[in-house]
Formats: C-alpha cells, structure tokens, sequence
C-alpha cells in the first residue's frame, strides 16, 4: 500500500509541475446524478446457492477542482455522497425465497485522476472546418466507503424480527482510463470518460458479528465508472454539461479470523447527470 501512494503522490508531483509550465484553466463543478442501482450478492457452498438481491433509487451528489481543457495538462480532484432508497432486499436459498429484509446505503468517493492530452485533427464530409479529437490517458488513486443499513427481518414470511445491521465497505482503487472529446465549436463539446478502478485493498465490517469476528479482508475487484455526454458553454466561463452515467462494481471473496466467507456482491448504478462548472481564467 505504502508503495502504491508513493507512486501515485510522484505522478502528481510530476503532473502538478507540469500544469504550472503550461497554461491551464482549472475550474469548479458541481455534478448530480439521479437514477437506479441494483445491488447483488452471490455465494455457492456445495449444492446449496445463496442469493441476496435488492434495487432502488440512487443520487449522488460530486464536488470537482480540475481541468479539461483538452490542451496539455489534464485532471480533476472529486469529493462524491451517494445515497438511496429504502427498498426491500429477497434472499433467494437454492431458488426459493428464504427471506426479506428492508435496505439502504449511503457513502462517500474521493480521489484524483491525471493526464495529458493528445489532440488528433481530421476531416470529415459532415462538417465545413477540421475538427479535433482529443485523446487523454488518465492514472488516478480512489478511495470509496459504502455503508449498507438493513432492519425489519422476514424469514419465510411468518417470522418477523426486529433486528438491524450495518456493513461497512472500505475499498481502494488504482484508476487507468482516459478520456475521448471533440469540440465542435466553441461553445459545444462532446466527451466520453472511461474509468477502470483495479481494486488494490478492501475490507468489509459487519456489526451483526461485533468486533471480534466482523471484519472481513482479502479478495480482489473492479470498478467500471464511465460518462459520456455534452457539455455546454453558457458563457466563456459558465458551463453547463448533461451526461449518462454508469457505474459497475464487482467485488470478490475474503474472510475473517475464523474463517467465515464474505460473499460476491455485485454493484450497478446507472442515470443521468448534470453539471454546472465554473471556469477561471
């Protein structure tokens, strides 16, 4: 871990030097995104599969400093909280519904991504001038905690207990993607960011199980985040953006002091999305 934050805080320094060696615009933004997630979780022990499935609405709300001005530098600093509905969750045991259980989570992302920009002209027979694609490889560090809720208890529908829960996920991510946008004038830009988040470390808490045997490491997982959309400028520093977002999160195994297994969840969140940016000169 200590290597990868040494790695990463080197490509910044780098980066961040670089940026005052060139004119950059950096700006602030404020992004929303609306939508749904469905949330699964999967394990096999011999003949008997165990499946936990829930869905509901998904918000979140993102703060940026950074700069995409598809010339040299490139990169952002985000601070991301998310939340959902309350929504019903079904325990499936080999198929049949063993139980029901109400959920939520909520949480908080943070982290950067950095680049340089590559700009590619070409003609088309669609349009009177030449335009530019712009290419941007990004590298970035993401940290995300995940606290999933869940109360009101049903087992095979006459039992009820009042019993609540609350598992925490700490994941860190290393960031490799980049990011593709064509200009096509000086008002309208069109973009497409993809993110891939390889996950380097991750832990789970489960306060069912106390501190003595509630925390679960190990295991491996992905983080897909990818944007794609327009941006447009209201003004010269005034920008407002529209998108469709997705996000999918795959998280696999791990255990804990005594050897109990922390099942495969998987993740989706897709909606759209706003942004309003201001950009300084």
């Amino acid at each position: 871990m200590r290597r990868i934050f040494l790695f990463m805080a080197g490509i910044c320094v780098g980066l961040f030097i670089a940026s005052h060696a060139h004119a950059v615009a950096w700006q602030v933004s404020v992004d929303n995104t609306s939508g749904g997630a469905i949330y699964k979780e999967n394990q096999t022990s011999g003949n008997v599969k165990i499946a936990n499935n829930w869905g509901g609405f998904y918000n979140k709300t993102t703060f940026r400093l950074g700069n995409f001005d598809n010339e040299s530098f490139e990169g952002d600093i985000h601070y991301g909280m998310f939340f959902t509905s309350n929504a019903k969750q079904k325990l499936d045991v080999n198929e049949i519904e063993f139980s029901t259980n109400d959920m939520s989570f909520w949480g908080i992302d943070t982290g950067l991504d950095v680049g340089w920009a590559f700009p590619i002209t070409a003609t088309s027979d669609f349009a009177s001038e030449e335009l530019t694609i712009v290419l941007t490889p990004l590298v970035g560090y993401k940290w995300k905690f995940m606290r999933f809720a869940s109360s009101n208890l049903t087992i095979l529908d006459t039992v009820s207990l009042a019993l609540t829960s609350d598992d925490d996920y700490n994941i860190h991510c290393v960031d490799v993607g980049g990011r593709v946008s064509m200009e096509i004038n000086d008002q309208w830009e069109i973009f497409a960011k993809p993110i891939f988040g390889i996950v380097v470390y991750k832990s789970m808490y489960s306060s069912l199980l106390g501190d003595e045997y509630g925390t679960f490491n190990g295991g491996s997982g992905l983080v897909f985040d990818f944007d794609t959309g327009i941006n447009y400028a209201i003004t010269e520093n005034l920008i407002f953006g529209a998108m469709f977002a997705l996000e999918i999160q795959r998280l696999y195994g791990g255990t804990n002091s005594i050897g109990l297994s922390w099942q495969d969840t998987a993740l989706d969140v897709y909606g759209g999305e706003i942004r309003l940016a201001y950009k300084f000169d």
